[in-house]
């Protein structure tokens, strides 16, 4: 489908619904917390004028784009126009719903209605996240069968209502901005799906007919050129493994009397110094330093790394900021091992008995493996008998109970 890109440079507000049709935003004063929280640090070391940069497309559909997926190219940021903070990944939808209900059974029925809208991303380096939505019930009380379909006190019509009118399904923010900048596009997948969930009884028949329309939208933010960010610092990176975050970075240039100050935030505004690490006056300009941050009792949610850099004049700069969601783990409730898989197997632990609809699908949206799973907290797959290549996917658990949905990433090596 056609895409149109929309560049612009304002402050941005982004608050609950976006407006679906693309138009001119004017500056403003209200921030996103985690941008004002940026904003606060930044203006602190050296004068930051902070910019955005909007590219956007907008789909219409029939609310389910499953096979194939949509495929949304950006151009990544130009790191020219000066130092990337952070990328915000938003989608607007707009879906609306119209059906036909009608009786089969012969006695009188109620039978309750809820609307189900899934919306699933993928972005580079396995990156993914999901929107759900199920609208409220609403009940049709139809008179037992008349025989006669299509009319009559057991049919009830439907016309179009709005299950969303412009509202936020995706809103995310990333601080790992590498995959965001340099040359050529950077790509993402983008999947829909509407259903129904009824109660009453099986004796019906419903057919519905969805129309959506998606604006999809990539949002650099970044700092100009006047601000002046620790330029030594070649790479900065945190990754959580079992509970563990993982903190490396790389430098270059380095001065002899430079310190290097590992720096945390719980709430995005103030940092406490974690460790301080001294420039090796030995290492010929260049060193290499991690350290294992351990959560400490009661931390939970994101938090911000950065690294203040100072040098033997005192004078301080800051790295790019680094995010990491201790959450991630404990919402999902299923769990895979070994992940990142290098064998033939891979099992998964389901949050209870089930049964289970269990589902993969690989980085471009499209599905690899689906089954069943009654009565079992954990199941095995083979990766070799089910010819799953080396990459990224997405496991999703649906419980046929409740239709609660737990999805895990795993990665095969």
């Amino acid at each position: 489908m056609p895409m149109k890109a929309i560049h612009k440079s304002t402050l941005l507000q982004l608050p609950g619904r976006y407006p679906v049709k693309p138009r001119k935003r004017a500056l403003i004063n209200k921030l996103p917390l985690l941008i004002l929280a940026i904003i606060l640090y930044v203006q602190a070391a050296a004068q930051c004028v902070i910019q955005t940069n909007i590219h956007d497309t907008t789909v219409i559909g029939s609310g389910t784009q499953q096979n194939p997926p949509y495929q949304f190219s950006f151009p990544k940021f130009d790191p020219g126009l000066g130092t990337l903070l952070s990328v915000r990944l938003v989608s607007v939808v707009t879906l609306s719903y119209s059906f036909t209900i009608e009786n089969n059974d012969v006695a009188n029925k109620n039978y309750g209605v809820r609307i189900n809208r899934e919306d699933l991303l993928w972005g580079p380096d396995g990156f993914e996240t999901e929107f759900l939505h199920t609208s409220p019930r609403t009940n049709y009380l139809l008179a037992a069968s008349d025989g006669i379909a299509g009319s009559g006190p057991d049919f009830f019509d439907q016309s179009p209502i709005f299950i969303l009118n412009q509202d936020t399904a995706i809103n995310e923010e990333i601080y790992n901005t590498a995959d965001f900048m340099g040359a050529g596009d950077v790509n993402f997948t983008y999947s829909t799906d509407v259903g129904t969930t009824m109660t009453g009884g099986f004796s019906v028949t419903l057919q519905g007919d969805a129309q959506d329309e998606v604006h999809f939208m990539v949002i650099y933010t970044y700092c100009d050129n006047s601000i002046t960010l620790a330029d030594d610092i070649r790479s900065f990176s945190a990754i959580k493994q079992n509970d563990i975050v993982y903190i490396r970075w790389l430098t270059a240039n380095e001065q002899p009397g430079t310190t290097y100050e590992l720096m945390k935030s719980v709430n995005g505004e103030s940092y406490t110094a974690v460790k301080t690490f001294a420039a090796d006056d030995q290492s010929n300009g260049s060193g290499e330093y991690a350290y294992q941050y351990v959560p400490v009792n009661g931390e939970s949610g994101k938090i911000t790394f950065r690294i203040k850099k100072t040098g033997s004049d005192g004078k301080s700069t800051y790295s790019e900021l680094r995010v990491v969601n201790l959450d991630d783990l404990k919402k999902s409730g299923l769990r895979l091992y070994p992940n990142p898989a290098r064998g033939s197997d891979v099992t998964i632990v389901f949050p209870d008995a089930g049964p289970w609809q269990l589902e993969l699908y690989n980085q471009k949206g499209q599905l690899a493996l689906r089954r069943q799973e009654n009565n079992t907290l954990l199941t095995t797959i083979s990766t070799t008998q089910n010819k799953l290549p080396k990459g990224h996917y997405i496991v999703r658990a649906t419980n046929k109970k409740n239709n609660a949905l737990y999805t895990q990433r795993l990665i095969i090596e």
